[in-house]
């Protein structure tokens, strides 16, 4: 692999390992600031992360995967042709949207305690129409 190439697939995974680690946090209810006390960062630091401007090192990787209660293999798969770690997930914008809002959390751990499956679907339907009928 090239130099840039190398470069450039860094700064993508960089990014991804980025969005999962405040994809987890807003599960969890975190503030960046909560985070940072846990890591022994500044919130700062967990915002330089989130957006991919600074690498996560194995240590704080480790640390990390222990703050918001995954393994470090959340982080990665090895799902890819050359055998490179490669992010996990790609995170959705309009996932990250979501976790930001207030009530995303209680939305989040009450859904799939909704039983039947078909009632699932319903709210689900009813929240596809609400949201339809916002934008008219």
């Amino acid at each position: 692999m090239s130099d840039d190439r190398a470069k450039k697939t860094g700064r993508a995974a960089d990014g991804e390992v980025g969005k999962l680690i405040k994809l987890r946090r807003l599960q969890l209810g975190l503030s960046q600031a909560a985070l940072g006390r846990i890591l022994g960062v500044t919130y700062q630091q967990v915002q330089k992360y989130e957006q991919g401007q600074n690498r996560v090192n194995a240590t704080t990787l480790h640390a990390l995967a222990g703050a918001l209660e995954v393994q470090t293999s959340y982080f990665f798969s090895q799902s890819a042709a050359d055998g490179a770690n490669t992010p996990a997930v790609v995170v959705d914008d309009s996932l990250e949207r979501f976790l930001s809002l207030p009530d995303a959390r209680r939305i989040v751990l009450a859904f799939p305690n909704i039983k039947p499956a078909r009632v699932r679907r319903e709210v689900a339907s009813f929240l596809e129409r609400l949201a339809g009928s916002a934008d008219a």
